[in-house]
């Protein structure tokens, strides 16, 4: 199960710079690479027409080593997803409605992966918010919901 999980997860290559400047093979945010003690420091930038997070890497020391590094892209991904399957927001919402669907844990940690704990919740409430995203964190959530 957490071999399909991982694979639902994958949205591109080790050097995968992605939408809002979403990095490696899981695309993990900023912000989420920030909370995970990899990156420090961040700040919003406009990219294009844009606004994005930036912020100082640490260890790794620079963007291309964390390219190359698909394992440690690996372990982080990992570390997430166990930091998010022990969090009270998404647990209280396993087997929750969602249009007609009971979302399970590996739905919501997709979802969470993806939108953050903030993001879950406005997912969650909002038919509107899971239409907006249906082509990105929805397609992720309808993916990996049911794996476990």
């Amino acid at each position: 199960q957490w071999l399909a999980f991982v694979e639902a997860a994958i949205c591109g290559k080790p050097n995968t710079i992605g939408p809002n400047y979403r990095l490696g093979s899981f695309g993990l945010s900023v912000r989420r690479l920030c909370d995970l003690d990899v990156l420090e420091e961040p700040r919003l930038l406009v990219f294009g027409s844009e606004q994005v997070w930036d912020a100082k890497w640490k260890d790794p020391k620079t963007l291309q080593d964390f390219q190359r590094r698909p394992m440690l892209q690996y372990e982080l991904f990992a570390r997430s997803v166990k930091d998010y399957a022990e969090s009270e927001p998404l647990r209280a919402n396993i087997n929750r409605d969602i249009d007609g669907e009971k979302i399970t844990l590996s739905g919501l940690l997709m979802l969470a992966q993806r939108a953050g704990l903030a993001g879950l919740e406005r997912w969650i409430g909002s038919v509107k918010v899971r239409e907006r995203f249906r082509d990105n964190t929805t397609a992720f959530v309808k993916r990996a919901n049911g794996i476990f």
